[in-house]
């Protein structure tokens, strides 16, 4: 949102011209005016704004015979309205009194002092606490033709680095989901075409880059020195990056530009670290590891469904392993003993070490605003509690570690717990129980911290007596029970007598205000007792400043402590959340096999295996558990079987079963041994891209090709229903084909379900691939869909009787039937009796039952219930309840 200077009218006020010169200042983002105890927003701004915050729209005269818009909001809420236009996309500059105005003559002094932006927040109010809030920026150097590309995390000092090329930017956006995109002014048209547009039509803002550091590398190795004491990537984790120096010594200029603090950053990481799967966009939306696919919930959700996380960071944590499973071996092992040494305490010894996490505070958010020196003293309160919780978990570890050698990361974590033991210390040396805001000169310090504190708040606490004594005393002598003595931001100290007492004011009492309904005066003593208390407050005031910045100093100086405290915070509460709730959910350690390119006997075998989410929702008595079978001959499962039988749901917690094996937890199943897989691929659902012009036939095409051209034989592919979107006969061919690419090029561990069974017959020569079904069982017209996965090839799909279990009506069911008769009369593929429903009634089968099965029993109230069951009764002919449905009804 800019403001054009030629646009402007001629004659504003001091003020508004003052306003739209900070404008132009601003970077296009509104601005937040300070105007005495108020934040006010004019012209074009107050008029986009002012419904997005829910505020009135007004106007004021603005110089000549016109009215300028205008919307405020008061300077004590204003971080509520700032936070809600940061979520929606906006930028706020906030431009501040830089004089008192009590002490200037004419027009206040002003500045911008902070522009917020929505990838740079570090209010803990702005954020979310289990997700996080990252800005991407992209650079190609022109010398090198070489492009790198940044992810910066401002909130818990995050930074990660690594060579790009322009057709990664669709996939960094859709595993990173940045806030804003920084990139060199001239390229933003470009990128915006590149960017696919998300699906709750929130877009990254596109942000200039300034230009002086990518040219200038003496400017450079100094912004990267001042910031991270180095003035070279090469030592960091993230190696040498071509370009890579240029753009993260431009971006941390930008985030100084914005008055962020950048200070608190500690290394840069590789953008995929090479010990992490990172799971694709599509693999996370079919898996619903984070939202559900449909409603984009994070009820539903993989990861809201297991997480048994205590603390902010613990559950960021855990999201991350899910988005990036471990891929070696040696790391992964480890954790899955700490996870079964946990788990082996028993419910009562882990429950004391949850308990010795709760009420634990954002450590890692909070030490990025001490770092900013921005943080209030209640958040160095909620600091103080972490720390002593970390150091009780720290004790309570080492109360139950003895000498198991499965809790080697675990004893390696207490030194860690330990470390800021000197922080939590000072700070409960320094802070009072609940401390307050800083400006009252006693709300944040205990007595004894300082003892030039202590003198000041003694004057100002001894000056309130004299002043309460004072007014008992002329209270006495004016025989006006109802006087008061008040402060005033003008007169200071005042004495309040109401008009009904107004004769019997004294001669010597100095009028200073006269109110409707009381009048204000003063006295020689009053005014010394003014002057002194407010001295002394305002010393006391002073005092409490100088020492917040100082203890923010101390604090601050140990940033590595902290952050360590905090990371080993977070990885406990993983530990302990995967251990709790393999108590709760029986869960099963898994038997990590090598990749199957280096195992001898390479094999998936998960025995009695569910699927997490759907066990919840129907609970674990009502969910049947499945196995999974494959070995270095069997490589893919060919599934075959009815909609609603559970095809997608066995193959998708088979995935599931993979990336929570990978991520160190322990996997929904009775027994299990899987490898470690180096990419997990899906393609599920159909779905079209309207907003990129891709049919859902094309959407299909394009992850099958994504799947055939990256997946190894270490990786895991999920194929469901693939060819559908178009005709039978082009559908049975690209299936077949993609099948025997798979199974004879890419040997990848697959499950592909279809409804093309002619694919049993067609890939009977590939001896890697396996037909299994989903069991149906058939008695008469009645089908019972077991959802067990058994050997053997389904002869149908069952989609007249599943549409039955809908709903359909039975006429259009008649007519699908007779459908099926005359299309296959008598060729092989004709239905047989044990394969699809019958047509018409089995003889001896009263219509009663069909009534029965048909009724959608969940949508009747009880009235309709009753009133329908007494219908079935008067339908029944004599002596029929003798036979078949003999007992029926004898309960009733």
């Amino acid at each position: 949102m800019t403001t054009d200077k030629t646009q402007l009218p001629q004659g504003l006020t001091p003020m508004l011209q003052q306003y739209f010169q900070l404008k132009s200042q601003s970077d296009g983002a509104v601005l937040f005016f300070r105007m005495g105890d108020f934040y006010e927003i004019f012209g074009p701004d107050a008029e986009e704004i002012a419904p997005k915050m829910d505020v009135v729209l007004t106007s004021r005269e603005r110089g000549d015979s016109e009215r300028m818009p205008f919307c405020g909001v008061p300077h004590h809420s204003v971080k509520g309205y700032l936070l809600k236009l940061l979520k929606q996309g906006y930028k706020v500059a906030i431009a501040e009194q830089l004089e008192d105005p009590a002490q200037t003559k004419g027009l206040v002094e002003r500045g911008i002092v902070r522009i917020l932006t929505p990838g740079c927040v570090d209010e803990l109010e702005g954020l979310e606490a289990t997700a996080t809030n990252h800005v991407l920026a992209v650079y190609e150097c022109p010398e090198r033709k070489a492009w790198a590309a940044l992810v910066i995390e401002l909130s818990t000092g995050e930074l990660r680095l690594g060579p790009a090329k322009p057709a990664d930017l669709a996939r960094l956006v859709q595993v990173f989901k940045p806030k804003e995109i920084w990139a060199r002014a001239f390229q933003h048209e470009t990128l915006r075409s590149m960017i696919p547009p998300a699906a709750d039509d929130f877009q990254p803002l596109l942000e200039s880059l300034p230009e002086t550091p990518l040219r200038d590398k003496n400017l450079a190795r100094d912004i990267l020195n001042s910031s991270l004491g180095c003035a070279s990537i090469d030592h960091f984790p993230c190696g040498k990056i071509p370009a890579g120096e240029e753009l993260l010594a431009s971006a941390l200029q930008r985030l100084r530009n914005l008055s962020a603090n950048t200070t608190h950053f500690r290394t840069v990481k590789p953008i995929f670290d090479p010990d992490h799967m990172v799971l694709g966009p599509t693999a996370v939306r079919d898996l619903e590891l984070f939202e559900t696919a449909l409603r984009r919930q994070q009820d539903g959700s993989l990861a809201r469904t297991i997480d048994r996380t205590l603390t902010p960071m613990g559950s960021r944590r855990m999201r991350e392993l899910l988005a990036k499973p471990l891929v070696n071996r040696d790391q992964l092992n480890p954790r899955l003993d700490v996870v079964e040494f946990l788990a082996g305490l028993g419910d009562d010894r882990l429950a004391k070490l949850r308990d010795a996490m709760r009420k634990t505070s954002d450590l890692t958010r909070l030490t990025t605003r001490i770092m900013a020196r921005s943080a209030y003293p209640a958040e160095l309160a909620m600091v103080r509690q972490t720390l002593f919780n970390a150091l009780a978990l720290a004790s309570r570890v080492r109360e139950f570690l003895a000498n198991d050698p499965r809790a080697k990361l675990l004893r390696d974590l207490t030194r860690d717990l330990d470390a800021a033991a000197e922080v939590a210390r000072t700070l409960d040396g320094a802070l009072v129980d609940q401390p307050a805001a800083t400006g009252s000169g006693s709300g944040v310090f205990r007595e004894g911290w300082d003892a030039g504190l202590d003198r000041c708040n003694a004057l100002a606490h001894g000056g309130e007596d004299q002043v309460a004594a004072y007014e008992q005393k002329l209270r006495g002598e004016t025989g006006i029970g109802s006087l008061k003595i008040k402060s005033h931001k003008t007169f200071g100290l005042v004495i309040e007598i109401t008009r009904a007492n107004a004769g019997k004011v004294p001669q010597n009492f100095t009028r200073r205000q006269t109110m409707v309904n009381c009048e204000r005066f003063s006295t020689p003593e009053l005014d010394r007792l003014s002057h002194d208390l407010i001295a002394a407050q305002d010393a006391a005031i002073a005092r409490e400043s100088e020492l917040y910045v100082d203890l923010l100093e101390r604090i601050s100086s140990h940033r590595d402590a902290l952050y360590a405290c905090a990371d080993a915070l977070a990885e406990a509460d993983v530990w302990q959340s995967f251990a709790w709730l393999a108590l709760k959910e029986n869960y099963c350690r898994p038997v990590t096999l090598e990749k199957a390119s280096r195992a001898e006997n390479p094999r998936i075998k998960l025995m009695a295996a569910r699927h997490p989410v759907v066990e919840k929702s129907v609970g674990r008595h009502g969910f049947v558990a499945n196995d999974i079978e494959m070995s270095g001959k069997i490589r893919q499962l060919l599934i075959t079987g009815p909609n609603m039988a559970g095809k997608s749901t066995i193959m998708r917690q088979t995935a599931i079963c993979a990336i929570l094996h990978q991520a160190g937890c322990f996997v929904p199943a009775v027994s299990a041994e899987l490898p470690v897989f180096d990419r997990v691929f899906t393609r599920v659902g159909a779905s079209d891209d309207l907003s990129r012009g891709l049919s859902t036939f094309m959407v299909e095409m394009t992850e099958a090709a994504e799947i055939l051209r990256e997946s190894t034989g270490d990786s895991l592919v999920i194929l469901d229903e693939v060819g559908r979107g178009t005709s039978t006969s082009d559908g049975l061919a690209i299936a077949g084909a993609i099948l025997e690419e798979i199974a004879s090029t890419n040997r990848s561990w697959t499950l592909f379900a279809t409804h093309y069974h002619e694919l049993v017959a067609t890939s009977a020569h590939l001896d890697s691939v396996r037909a299994v079904q989903t069991e149906v069982l058939q008695q008469g017209s009645t089908v019972t869909f077991t959802h067990r996965l058994v050997p053997g090839a389904s002869g149908s799909s069952y989609g007249i009787e599943v549409a039955r279990l809908a709903g359909v009506p039975d006429p259009v069911l008649d007519r699908a039937r007779a459908a099926l008769r005359a299309e296959f009369p008598a060729s092989p593929r004709a239905p047989s009796a044990t394969q699809v429903p019958h047509d018409g009634p089995v003889a001896g089968r009263h219509p009663v039952l069909d009534r029965i099965e048909t009724a959608r029993i969940n949508r009747m109230t009880p009235l309709q219930a009753l009133n329908f069951l007494a219908d079935l009764q008067s339908d029944l002919q004599p002596g029929f309840t003798k036979g078949r449905c003999a007992g029926l009804f004898e309960n009733v």
